[in-house]
């Protein structure tokens, strides 16, 4: 499964990120942690793959828009 890391807009303290590389990198390792981890208690591991740039979190977010049409087509049927 994949995870989209976004920023609010509206919040200076945030809103001047546009890349993946102008994130804080000790940010991206503490969210790294946190999804390595959280499945701990249910008994499942996480592998964390790395992070990608904007393109491919487009791309991502339009696949599962297609995806969610296509069911929703299905079902109407």
């Amino acid at each position: 499964m994949k995870k989209i890391l976004c920023v609010p807009k509206r919040d200076p303290l945030w809103n001047f990120i546009e890349t993946i590389e102008q994130v804080p990198p000790h940010l991206l390792k503490e969210i790294t942690h946190f999804f390595e981890t959280y499945k701990n208690l249910e008994r499942k591991n996480v592998v964390v793959h790395g992070w990608r740039d904007l393109e491919v979190a487009i791309r991502v977010i339009q696949e599962a828009k297609d995806r969610y049409i296509e069911q929703d087509e299905l079902s109407d049927q």
